[in-house]
């Protein structure tokens, strides 16, 4: 059995400025899965603009054993990770990043 923790983080930026920062995104997710095996992350936009605004999400999704030494620091860690390498995001950023963490029903 693994434990599976998903997190959805959403802000606004310049519908002008989708194709740099769905590129810049997509970077740091790939260097993010490489450094963490079983990490699934992706980007999604909203289908609607609102005053030329279009609003992004990242997703990630990480199952680990719950029986490895260190989870909860572990998954505390990868979200430093997500966040530090985020920062490339501030000169698109419109909003504030949401972050929204969600696990399983049991």
């Amino acid at each position: 059995m693994h434990i599976s923790q998903q997190w959805f983080i959403y802000y606004r930026i310049r519908a002008d400025d989708q194709a740099p920062v769905i590129h810049a995104v997509r970077a740091f997710q790939a260097l993010l899965c490489e450094r963490w095996p079983g990490l699934r992350a992706q980007v999604l936009r909203r289908t609607d603009l609102q005053n030329e605004m279009l609003t992004l999400m990242e997703t990630y999704d990480l199952s680990l054993d719950p029986a490895a030494a260190g989870l909860d620091a572990g998954m505390s860690r990868l979200r430093g990770e997500i966040d530090q390498a985020a920062t490339a995001l501030t000169p698109w950023l419109q909003s504030a990043r949401h972050t929204e963490e969600f696990v399983p029903c049991v």
